[in-house]
């Protein structure tokens, strides 16, 4: 099943952005034995789809993991039982796989709440026009649908969603969604449970930080305005908290935005005086002409990594590119 923002990008009117593909895969998980073969098989795959040329003596486990997945997630409980892979894209949208027996919460809000079975696409891919079911696990889904459409928020029972879906709630609120007057009843049941799975403020911001990163990426202005809501909620609908706490937490958030706005401006700064120099030395003296090798085969044998000259490694060997470095690693 296809689950969560990509199931309401397909069903919405018009565009809604989605940071992962979810997709769900309704599964027996009695024992420990039923998650061992999960795992097994996802890295199977995750092999089978890697260079001819890579064997399994020279490609372990760990190795696998490391490159192409950002985190595994297992999860035993009397209300829950299931198992998630979050494949690693730096450059798109991340793809998680979740097998699932069982599950107390699978949404947070009716916007988010959809999911389309796959089955007929799988067993007949030239049907022209297969049949494919959409339901919302919020309930109703027409209703669902009307708040999706309409950009309105709505939920039931936040203090069920890990970190009552504050974050989440605040995002949507950045993107030019409405809260219904029930949503903004509850938010401070969404700052309780917030405050209950993040009691730390060193926690709390590191979450922050995680959730900046993967659903705005670079766009600054964005994050900026989302982090001026999020103070705003907080201010405003905690109740859980002695009143020192909830400062801690709101000179954090105000932290991050003087930091978010302080590197904005001096990244405006920095073009600017890079365009005025540009212009200038473009006026003053021809660029120098470039220089092309006539060795061919050095050419197309090497590749330039910052001045330096590298052997260039051949199409068949698995590299990885470890985060804030320019050198891709063979691993394989």
């Amino acid at each position: 099943m296809l689950n969560g923002g990509a199931a309401t990008h397909c069903l919405a009117n018009e565009q809604f952005n989605y940071t992962d593909v979810d997709l769900i895969f309704p599964i027996s998980l009695a024992n420990e034995d039923d998650f061992d073969k999960v795992r097994n098989a996802v890295f199977d795959v995750l092999f089978s789809l890697m260079p001819i040329a890579t064997t399994r003596t020279s490609t372990s486990a760990d190795a696998i993991r490391d490159v192409y997945i950002s985190k595994m997630v297992k999860v035993c409980s009397e209300d829950d039982r299931w198992s998630l892979f979050s494949l690693h894209n730096d450059y798109g949208k991340c793809i998680e796989l979740k097998f699932c027996d069982r599950m107390r919460r699978q949404f947070e809000f009716s916007v988010d709440s959809f999911q389309i079975t796959l089955d007929r696409l799988l067993d007949t891919p030239n049907e022209v026009q297969p049949k494919i079911i959409a339901e919302s696990v919020y309930g109703d889904i027409r209703q669902a649908l009307s708040h999706l459409n309409s950009y309105m928020i709505d939920t039931r029972n936040p203090e069920e969603i890990r970190g009552g879906g504050l974050l989440k709630y605040c995002h949507l609120i950045t993107r030019g969604y409405n809260a219904t007057q029930n949503c903004r009843n509850m938010e401070k049941y969404m700052c309780s449970r917030f405050f209950i799975d993040f009691s730390d403020i060193h926690t709390q911001e590191m979450k922050l930080h995680q959730y900046l990163e993967n659903h705005f990426g670079s766009e600054d202005q964005m994050k900026l305005h989302y982090l001026q809501v999020l103070h705003k909620v907080i201010k405003e609908s905690t109740i859980c908290l002695m009143g020192h706490e909830r400062r801690q937490t709101l000179n954090m958030v105000d932290r991050l935005r003087i930091n978010l706005e302080y590197g904005m401006m001096y990244l405006n700064i920095a073009c600017s005086g890079d365009e005025s120099s540009s212009s200038t030395s473009g006026m003053s003296s021809p660029a120098p002409p470039s220089t092309v090798s006539s060795d061919s085969s050095t050419t197309s044998n090497n590749v330039m990594l910052q001045g330096t000259f590298a052997t260039s490694p051949g199409r068949s060997t698995l590299l990885y590119l470890a985060p804030n470095s320019h050198f891709w690693v063979p691993v394989a």
